[in-house]
């Protein structure tokens, strides 16, 4: 028995209230930091995307310019891979990691990177203004990493009765493409959460080992 008689299991209550104390104060901390991305394709078609997301309960907010288009509305999506060493074609499919058939961005059964049309002015420029609550910035549908694209044609929302339509929305050729990825300064202000449970269970370690 340790000096003094004391236990690490009578130690317990203690070490439960003081665990349940730092949980209070990371998981928050961990839930609530705002998330800043970026996305940037120059070229005959030129895309610059901002990204914003308050806290993971928010929806994602997506700004920016995109010129050198036709006139009229073009299929936008979030596609799965953030490769580009073949161009826009190594990007893959929309990004669907629910398995769903594709839609329009107020559906509830969609591909996560679904996020509709742009459309062009007369001077072939999109001013793009999205907020969606589908994709996010961190967990699971988080499209960091993945790719941005913008297409020929108009998506016809899944509406068009095809295989194709229930794909990709019969949007036609990929025009530009970028990677999405965080602002610098902007992911790395985030809590790890698996860092602070680690460092967390090595202070209870040592509190049942020294008495501290």
């Amino acid at each position: 028995m340790p000096a003094g008689g004391v236990t690490c299991r009578s130690r317990s209550g203690v070490v439960r209230w003081f665990s349940l104390l730092v949980l209070v104060c990371i998981v928050p901390a961990a839930r609530t930091v705002e998330r800043r991305a970026v996305c940037y394709a120059p070229g005959p078609v030129f895309m610059q995307l901002f990204f914003v997301q308050e806290s993971i309960e928010h929806s994602v907010v997506i700004t920016g310019d995109i010129t050198g288009l036709q006139p009229g509305s073009h299929g936008f999506h979030v596609h799965a891979f953030g490769d580009l060493t073949n161009g826009c074609n190594s990007t893959g499919p929309h990004f669907n990691p629910m398995h769903k058939d594709h839609g329009s961005p107020e559906d509830r059964e969609r591909h996560v990177g679904d996020l509709g049309n742009i459309k062009a002015d007369a001077d072939g420029k999109a001013r793009v203004y999205i907020t969606d609550g589908m994709i996010s910035l961190v967990g699971h549908h988080n499209i960091i990493g993945r790719a941005m694209v913008v297409h020929a044609n108009p998506d016809d929302l899944g509406k068009g009765g095809t295989e194709d339509s229930k794909n990709t929305g019969s949007a036609g050729g990929r025009l530009a493409c970028c990677v999405i990825g965080f602002v610098s300064g902007s992911a790395w202000t985030t809590p790890d959460l698996r860092l602070m449970l680690t460092t967390l269970a090595f202070v209870v370690g040592l509190f049942c080992r020294h008495g501290v």
